[in-house]
């Protein structure tokens, strides 16, 4: 439905994009569904802060979108978002790192709050972050975040700066509805930025 929003084109290869939005509202599922279009020949990543690899693999199968296939049939993997003693730059080292050996064409890394859980980040962090896109679209990769503004205000000890989404090409910003407004299964998203595109 997005590519079809987007003219049909979708995220242009080697793009960045945010997801935003609040515990529940369809980030991680979006994050699944853009990863498990993967294959072996532009294998994708998932680093995920806060889900393990089981429960991953299993939300992508009850929903559908072929996650247990695409990690078995070596087209996408999952790993772990770092550790509480890793720094910011040992964790953005890693991920680069990892990048280049598995020669990784989409990365998803759910929970940006994952890499600001560092006594750097207020600091430094927003331009760290920027570094890293920039590592990443030169080494031609289709990158998205997911960004839980409350999650990301308590790791960096700093609220969401406006200013992070312009390190993005593309920003998606799911909208909380309450449960009397919508169908179980139904979820708003606004597409507030697409850099080079246009949507409808």
């Amino acid at each position: 439905a997005i590519d079809d929003v987007l003219h049909g084109n979708g995220l242009s290869c080697g793009s960045a994009s945010a997801v935003i939005g609040h515990t529940g509202t369809g980030k991680t599922t979006f994050a699944l569904a853009f990863a498990a279009a993967s294959t072996t020949d532009a294998p994708g990543l998932i680093l995920s802060s806060m889900e393990f690899s089981g429960d991953l693999r299993r939300l992508g199968t009850q929903l559908g979108l072929g996650t247990e296939e695409a990690v078995t049939s070596g087209a996408v993997v999952i790993k772990n978002l770092g550790q509480e003693d890793e720094s910011m730059d040992e964790m953005g080292h890693k991920l680069l790192r990892l990048v280049d050996e598995l020669k990784i064409r989409r990365l998803v890394v759910d929970g940006l709050a994952g890499l600001a859980d560092t006594l750097a980040f207020p600091e430094r962090g927003y331009r760290f972050l920027g570094r890293l896109l920039v590592e990443l679209r030169r080494r031609g990769v289709t990158s998205l975040f997911t960004v839980d503004p409350h999650a990301l205000a308590v790791a960096a000890g700093t609220p969401l700066a406006d200013g992070v989404t312009g390190w993005f090409d593309n920003v998606f910003t799911f909208a909380p509805l309450a449960a009397s407004d919508r169908q179980v299964d139904q979820r708003l998203v606004t597409i507030a930025k697409v850099r080079g595109g246009a949507a409808s």
